[in-house]
C-alpha cells in the first residue's frame, strides 16, 4: 500500500477494517520506511538496500541509480531464494508478465512501474524463467476511480495459485494506484474498503486454512515516515502490537532468516520480526501416524522455531492431508509439500 503513516490509517475513521486487524492480529507502531518517494523503498524491500535513488521515481534502467539496479548481479531476494518458490502479482499491469519488456512502465489499468520492484532488476525481467514469475493480479484489473466498489474477483490469479497444491513460498503482491490508496488519500476509504474485501479472500484459502501450514500474511506501506504494518497468520501472536524499532530492513531481513538465507546489505546485522511469531506451536506427537505413507511409512520428526519437521508425508498428491518437507525451518512454513520421501514398514 501507499503513502501512509500510522494516524492516517490505525483509530482513524476511515479505515476500520484495517485498524481491527491491526489490534487482533501482530501489529508494528513504531515501523519506518527508509527513503523517500517510493521507489527507493520498493528496492530495499527486496534487495537491501536503496540504491541512491532517494528523491527518484523513474522507470528501470533510466538514470543513474536504476542503471546500477539493472546491472547488478546476486543483489536481490530472488537470487537468494534459491529453492524456495515466489511470484510477484501486480494489478492493473498491462502485460500478462515482465518479460520482453512486459511492465517496463506506466500502463494498463493505472499500474505504476516503481511500484513493482523486480521490473528493475535485469537478472528478474531478462531471465527467461524468472520474468515469467511477475503477473498480473487477476482478471479484475482494480478500480478506475475511488468510488469504485472491489468485486469478489480481485486478486483471483494470487486466490486460485493459495488454492493449489502448489502455492508459492513467497508471495508479492501490489495493488493499482487507486486501490493503494495513492489516488484515493483523502479520505482513504476505498483503500480500506478494497482490502476488506481481498485480505479475507486471501485469509480463506486452503494455503491458510490449513492448521499446519504457519502462513503469513503481512500488510505494509512504502514510505510517509511511520506506516504501520500489521502481520497476521496461525503462527502469529493474536492482539500484539509491539513498539520496537524496525524498518524496511528488518521485514527483508525476517524473508531471510526463516528461509535460512544469505542477508543481502543493509539488512545484514539487523533484528528479524521474530516476537510476532508464537513458539512452539506443534508437539512432537501431533503427526498422525494414519497419514504416513501408504498408510504404513516410518521417519523423524523435530520441532525448530515452534515448526514440526518429519518425513513422515502422506502420498503425493492427496489434497486432505498436509505434512511438512524436512527442509522447512523458520517462523513460518514453505506451505503445504506433497513428498513421496518415505520409509515402508514391511
Amino acid at each position: 500500500m501507499e503513502n501512509s503513516n500510522f494516524g492516517d490509517i490505525i483509530d482513524n475513521s476511515c479505515c476500520g477494517f484495517e485498524t481491527n486487524l491491526y489490534n487482533a492480529n501482530g501489529g508494528l507502531s513504531n515501523y519506518h520506511d527508509v527513503s523517500t518517494p517510493s521507489l527507493p523503498n520498493y528496492l530495499a524491500l527486496i534487495s537491501g538496500q536503496d540504491w541512491g535513488c532517494g528523491g527518484y521515481d523513474g522507470s528501470p534502467n533510466s538514470n543513474t541509480c536504476t542503471i546500477n539496479v539493472w546491472n547488478s548481479v546476486n543483489s536481490n531476494l530472488v537470487d537468494r531464494l534459491g529453492s524456495v518458490t515466489w511470484k510477484g502479482y501486480m494489478e492493473g499491469m498491462p502485460s500478462t508478465n515482465i518479460c520482453s519488456g512486459g511492465g517496463s512502465g506506466d500502463g494498463g489499468t493505472a499500474y505504476i512501474v516503481h511500484h513493482n520492484p523486480f521490473a528493475y532488476f535485469s537478472d528478474i525481467a531478462t531471465d527467461s524463467t524468472r520474468c515469467q514469475q511477475v503477473v498480473q493480479a487477476g482478471t479484475y484489473a482494480g478500480a478506475t476511480g475511488c468510488s469504485d466498489s472491489t468485486p469478489s474477483t480481485v486478486g483471483s490469479y494470487l486466490i486460485a495459485d493459495l488454492n493449489g497444491t502448489s502455492p508459492p513460498n513467497f508471495a508479492w503482491f501490489t495493488p493499482n494506484n487507486y486501490d493503494n490508496m495513492h489516488q484515493c488519500n483523502s479520505p482513504r476509504t476505498h483503500g480500506d474498503q478494497y482490502l476488506s474485501v481481498l485480505i479475507p479472500a486471501i485469509l480463506t484459502t486452503k494455503t491458510f486454512e490449513n492448521p499446519y501450514s504457519r502462513a503469513v500474511l503481512i500488510l505494509g506501506f512504502d514510505e510517509n515516515g511511520n506506516p504501520p504494518l500489521t502481520l497476521v497468520g496461525s503462527g502469529v501472536n493474536t492482539n500484539y502490537v509491539s513498539t520496537s524499532n524496525y524498518n524496511h530492513y528488518n521485514l527483508l531481513d525476517t524473508y531471510i532468516t526463516n528461509w535460512g538465507l544469505t542477508c543481502l546489505v543493509n539488512d545484514c546485522g539487523t533484528q528479524p520480526l521474530g516476537e510476532f511469531f508464537t513458539p512452539g506451536a506443534f508437539a512432537s506427537n501431533q503427526w498422525n501416524s494414519n497419514n504416513n505413507c501408504g498408510g504404513a511409512g516410518s521417519g523423524t520428526e523435530s520441532i525448530s522455531y515452534g515448526v514440526l519437521h518429519t518425513d513422515e508425508l502422506n502420498v503425493a498428491g492427496d489434497n486432505s492431508h498436509y505434512g511438512y518437507c524436512d527442509a522447512l525451518r523458520g517462523y513460518f512454513s514453505l506451505g503445504p509439500c506433497y513428498v513421496t520421501r518415505c520409509s515402508i514398514a514391511g
